[in-house]
């Protein structure tokens, strides 16, 4: 199973790292994918334009969420 979270925040100390905290602590191993703004500077201008250049956009998390499927599926093989 994939866990996915995204948010329009940092992603260090985020809600993602609260769901990976909880699932560590509980011992499970599923795959999680946090999705959200780099811990870096980041220029002021087209929210569209930015959030595709950080790869919060659409088409980039669809794009990294079939990576990291497509990588787990070729593991198990």
């Amino acid at each position: 199973m994939l866990i996915v979270t995204l948010e329009e925040n940092v992603l260090t100390g985020g809600y993602g790292e609260k769901v990976l905290d909880c699932l560590n602590r509980n011992g499970l191993r599923n795959l999680c994918l946090n999705i959200g703004i780099p811990d870096a500077y980041v220029e002021h201008g087209d929210v569209e334009a930015l959030k595709k250049e950080i790869g919060i956009d659409g088409d980039s998390i669809v794009r990294r969420i079939c990576q990291v499927l497509e990588k787990a599926a070729s593991k198990q093989l």
